[in-house]
């Protein structure tokens, strides 16, 4: 009995969070040297091959990497107080290197964001106010 109870609680856990990729170390874009990187050598910075490698018209590549981490609140598992309470936190990561045709970074954007995704009965999102 006690290892059932032991096992429903590590599979509750367990369903409240999910990733996708591999984190990425920031420390991999300001190591980047414009211009004198090679797309090999961030390969290694990074520590894997990109998610996704596009070919853009002018020859180029745009070589993609994306983390991202989704933590579900514990209220979301709460009968009626989840429907008010509940949602799940994301965590992206994305970096994104431009590489000439010559196998040179060229450019190099790192972003990290955080979002809170609420459910049902949650706030609906503010409209983002125009610029002035």
């Amino acid at each position: 009995m006690g290892n059932g109870i032991v096992l429903f609680v590590g599979l509750f856990f367990l369903a409240g969070c999910a990733s996708s990729g591999k984190p990425i170390d920031p420390g991999a874009a300001t190591a980047v040297v414009k211009g004198k990187t090679t797309e090999s050598e961030l390969y290694q910075m990074v520590g894997r091959r990109p998610e996704s490698l596009s070919l853009m018209p002018d020859g180029k590549k745009m070589a993609t990497w994306i983390y991202t981490r989704a933590q579900t609140k514990a209220a979301t598992f709460v009968p009626i107080v989840g429907l008010f309470a509940g949602g799940t936190d994301l965590d992206t990561t994305t970096l994104q290197a431009i590489i000439s045709t010559d196998g040179v970074v060229e450019n190099v954007l790192y972003n990290s964001s955080q979002t809170e995704v609420g459910l049902g009965g949650s706030p609906a999102p503010q409209p983002i106010p125009p610029v002035k």
